[in-house]
């Protein structure tokens, strides 16, 4: 039972991340490119995780994620993690 808690804790903070993604890059196509407010949405931190080349001789294979994060995707998953903690 605490395993589920914690998937459903983990999955509300992923969920409300990637809306706050998706909030922030859709307030960037509304708002004027010369404010301040575009300044401060369009500033994305973009970790990025590679492996370049795995041969195994019968296949080759790479791998990469890449995650961008801009402020809003901050305020979501606060806001997922205070949700997801209320209701638990």
């Amino acid at each position: 039972m605490k395993k589920m808690k914690v998937i459903y804790i983990l999955l509300i903070i992923f969920i409300c991340g990637l809306i706050g993604t998706a909030a922030g890059e859709l307030a960037l196509q509304f708002i004027p490119p010369d404010s301040y407010f575009h300044f401060f949405l369009s500033s994305v931190i973009s970790p990025f995780w590679e492996i370049k080349k795995i041969d195994l001789i019968v296949m080759k294979f790479g791998f990469n994620i890449q995650f961008n994060i801009n402020p809003l995707t901050l305020v979501g998953i606060i806001l997922g993690s205070i949700f997801s903690l209320r209701k638990v």
